[in-house]
């Protein structure tokens, strides 16, 4: 189940997991903070009653929404679930596009599941960094009904 958390009362267990996709671990509970601004949206995934994944899209633009932050428990990646969840969250907001910036951990996983490449730069600190975008993911009729089923914003 996706359940959407507020980012002053987050579960057990979240900034543990979210920490494993920034680059500044230490730093989690800061940027959790963004997620108190208008537009941005905290998800925690729940398998019985664990996390076992966290998202955050930014959505405060009508034509550039993005998801920020993805992150799946180390025992659970590689089933499914990142995918999952960018389905069941476009699909529950209806976003015809979707935008993500990450690293070369992740590049691979983004464009096996339909993104593209749209940009890359390089930081200060020599690390590559990709934008990637998703066009046309939201499906009309019978998918956002089962979306809505999975989707608990309790």
């Amino acid at each position: 189940m996706i359940r959407e958390v507020d980012a002053r009362k987050l579960p057990d267990g979240f900034i543990e997991i979210f920490s494993s996709c920034i680059g500044r671990p230490g730093d989690a509970s800061e940027i959790v903070g963004l997620y108190e601004e208008p537009g941005w949206r905290l998800f925690a995934i729940f398998e019985e009653r664990e996390i076992v994944a966290v998202a955050g899209l930014k959505l405060d633009s009508p034509s550039e929404h993005e998801l920020v932050h993805l992150a799946v428990k180390k025992e659970r990646r590689s089933k499914g679930l990142g995918k999952k969840i960018i389905d069941i969250l476009t699909g529950a907001f209806r976003l015809s596009d979707l935008f993500v910036w990450t690293d070369d951990e992740a590049v691979g996983f983004y464009k096996s599941i339909g993104f593209r490449i749209i940009q890359e730069e390089t930081t200060l600190h020599g690390i590559k960094r990709y934008k990637l975008a998703r066009y046309g993911m939201y499906f009309s009729g019978g998918y956002c009904n089962h979306v809505d089923t999975i989707f608990d914003e309790t």
